[in-house]
């Protein structure tokens, strides 16, 4: 019964995804390793395997998955390419073209229908008199405090297609904490190594006030919002990095180790093109076209791809593999991404939740540390 509640509680807020229309990967069953990839810990022992045998191997961190067919580290120069494009744009190419997955933007593309992997969770979070974060929270926003179903979406794309490039990507994460008496949600919201938190809640205003108000968030040192439509929330996937953002537009990342400004990519995301939504009552496609058609929007070449039923993570022996799903590089940025079980998000710590809120709450979507978000734009054209 508990495991039927989950799923039920998961496809009631399942989102609605929205991909740039040029993007060759499309989000899928993790399960496709099994079928492009081989495991081991070095070039000489690598294998083929299945999901549940990644969970029994002994010292897993030792191990990553490549697609040998690829020829990742040497970008493709031993591949069947044979196009007009050298290095990385070529290894891109090749990739897009051998199993790239989107059949929208190719017809010829392997089939896989759409698919995310989730689970629910609990969380508790405490005020504790005398604290000061307890104080502050309590200052701005006293309801924060209490019970929440989380319910957490996981997006595997079998490769991120940028300006680095690797095999195997576990990035959009969306995380939607409901507070158990229904009075407020929020959100946060997974892009590369920073994360965003909005609200979610309330009666969704319409589209074009929605974005509106979310270009004076930032200077007006407020939090933002998820829109959603019947409590299935918009998620924005930045063009082949996968960061999901709650919203469209542009965002500038690079690095900022002291005085010096080191851009280092932009992820753009779109709306209108390409909709990934579950496919029933009150979520359809007309629904959604109405939406964007009020917002004065060019629906003319919008198209749709519906979820199948989601992987519920839920005692897969497979999460214990702390391996990366791809291909090791030296270069910072290009090896394979770790699985769900592996990111900081799985352990349930009201103390990650309080630290992406206070920055919110300030309207503070500028990074962490060293990795900063020097400009965010949202809006479409």
């Amino acid at each position: 019964m508990a495991n039927n509640q989950n799923i039920e509680l998961i496809k009631r807020y399942a989102p609605i995804l929205w991909i740039c229309e040029d993007d060759a990967f499309l989000p899928e069953d993790c399960a496709v390793m099994e079928r492009f990839a081989k495991v081991g810990t070095s070039d000489e022992d690598m294998k083929p395997f299945t999901l549940n045998e990644l969970g029994e191997l002994e010292n897993s961190k030792e191990y990553y998955m490549d697609i040998p067919e690829i020829d990742f580290n040497n970008f493709g120069i031993n591949s069947d390419y044979d196009g007009p494009k050298m290095g990385p744009e070529a290894l891109s190419a090749h990739v897009r073209k051998k199993i790239g997955n989107n059949p929208l933007l190719d017809p010829n593309s392997r089939e896989s229908s759409p698919k995310y992997q989730a689970r629910v969770s609990k969380i508790r979070i405490t005020y504790i008199r005398g604290k000061p974060f307890s104080e502050y929270y309590k200052t701005h926003d006293p309801g924060v405090f209490g019970d929440y179903d989380v319910i957490q979406y996981y997006f595997f794309y079998v490769y991120n297609d940028a300006w680095n490039q690797h095999v195997s990507d576990w990035d959009s994460t969306l995380e939607l904490f409901i507070k158990e008496d229904n009075t407020r949600a929020y959100a946060i919201l997974h892009m590369h190594h920073l994360t965003w938190m909005v609200t979610f809640s309330g009666k969704p205003k319409k589209l074009n006030r929605w974005i509106a108000d979310w270009q004076k968030v930032e200077s007006q040192k407020r939090m933002g919002s998820l829109f959603h439509f019947a409590a299935h929330p918009f998620i924005f996937v930045a063009r082949g990095t996968h960061g999901g953002y709650p919203t469209p537009g542009y965002s500038i990342h690079g690095l900022e180790p002291v005085i010096l400004k080191v851009i280092a990519q932009t992820d753009y995301r779109q709306i209108g093109k390409l909709c990934i939504f579950p496919d029933y009552d009150p979520v359809t496609k007309d629904a959604i076209l109405n939406i964007l058609q009020e917002a004065n929007m060019d629906t003319s070449k919008t198209k749709f791809l519906p979820w199948k039923d989601p992987v519920i993570l839920n005692k897969q022996p497979w999460l214990k593999y702390k391996g990366p799903w791809g291909t090791k590089s030296k270069y910072d940025g290009w090896s394979g991404s770790t699985g769900p079980a592996q990111k900081r998000c799985w352990r349930m710590d009201q103390r990650r939740f309080k630290k992406a809120f206070r920055k919110a709450i300030e309207g503070d979507y500028s990074g962490e540390g060293f990795f900063k978000i020097f400009k965010n734009w949202h809006g479409w054209r």
